[in-house]
């Protein structure tokens, strides 16, 4: 399920996002957002009661959403976690008036999660 972050969830989202790469990214994220300095709103997962999902939207102008910072608990990896989160910030962004949303990949030449994620969403590399 999909709550927007409250400053209290920064314990249980650097428990497992400090596991994932780029912990520092998470911590930025978090700061330019919470201070206001880009508009957008952090996200949070939960699955069995707990946090085990992170991720952003950045609103860069009154059309566009770009979803970035995603991190998910390796212990969810794999069961359909960053599909549905994404799905559900999509809902947020299109409620928020967004008429087009990107995923930051941080440009990965690789096949990697986020294309998974992306395929199943229906996006396309662009």
């Amino acid at each position: 399920m999909l709550e927007k972050y409250q400053p209290e969830f920064f314990r249980d989202v650097a428990r497992f996002a400090q596991k994932c790469d780029n912990f520092f990214y998470v911590k930025l994220i978090i700061k330019v957002h919470s201070s206001g300095r880009l508009p957008g709103e952090c996200h949070v997962w939960r699955e069995d009661g707990r946090i085990v999902a992170f991720s952003a939207a950045a609103f860069l102008n009154p059309d566009d959403a770009w979803l970035w910072g995603m991190r998910v608990d390796p212990d969810y990896r794999n069961k359909g976690v960053a599909a549905k989160f994404t799905r559900a910030q999509l809902r947020v962004v299109k409620a928020a008036g967004r008429t087009w949303a990107g995923l930051n990949t941080l440009d990965h030449r690789k096949p990697a999660p986020t294309f998974r994620v992306m395929e199943k969403l229906g996006f396309r590399v662009e």
